[in-house]
This record gives structure tokens, C-alpha cells and sequence, in this order.
């Protein structure tokens, strides 16, 4: 039996499917984010855009937020701001802002506790 390497080109290349945690956890942060009440974040994801909040013509503060890993979805769901920020680190999600995105959230913070 051929033993094969985890960084061979042929697992480097091919991106992990959400499972059913990251499916659910992607759920309630979008839920939540749906709830925000002051300022606009846009999420893109797969070349989809879904905006939260104010409308982006009223809104003094918008943020853009690109989700680059679905496990973005469980750091935050269930690591809350240390989950984000490690995933921010890890390279799961990128944004235009990160000054404003924090903004935001502290602006919303009641939503989202």
C-alpha cells in the first residue's frame, strides 16, 4: 500500500464541503446579522451579496465582509469575537474595513450577544 502525503497537491487543491455544524452555525450568524439595526455590513460569499442593516444610502458606517471559508460560519457562532478574530487570523474571512466591521458590531451589540 502507497502511502500519500496530506500536502500533496491533489488535497492542497480541492476545498473541504461545509458539514452539517458549519451548515448550521452559517444559519444562526445569518439570522443574527438580520438583526442589526445600525450601520450596513455586506457578506459576500461565492459570489452571492447579502446586505444587513440600514440601507447602504442611509447608513453612516458599511462595512463589506468576504467569507473565504465556510468554517468562518462556527469560529463565530461558537467562539463569538475570539472565534472571528482567530478566523480573521487564520485567513477565513477578509474584509474592506476591519475598523469599521468592529464599529458595527459594537453598534449592534445587543443584537448579537
Amino acid at each position: 500500500m502507497k502511502s500519500v502525503s496530506l500536502t500533496s497537491n491533489r488535497h492542497l487543491s480541492t476545498k473541504p464541503r461545509p458539514g452539517l455544524l458549519d451548515r448550521f452555525a452559517r444559519r444562526m450568524v445569518l439570522d443574527q446579522l438580520e438583526r442589526l439595526q445600525r450601520g450596513g455590513l455586506e457578506l459576500v460569499e461565492n459570489d452571492s451579496s447579502t446586505f444587513f442593516g440600514e440601507p447602504a444610502a442611509r447608513a453612516k458606517l458599511c462595512a463589506k465582509i468576504e467569507v473565504l471559508d465556510s468554517a468562518f460560519y462556527s469560529d463565530i457562532a461558537f467562539g463569538g469575537s475570539i472565534g472571528a478574530g482567530e478566523a480573521f487570523m487564520r485567513g477565513s474571512w477578509k474584509c474592506d474595513d476591519l475598523v469599521n466591521v468592529v464599529r458595527i458590531l459594537l453598534q449592534n451589540r445587543h443584537v448579537l450577544d
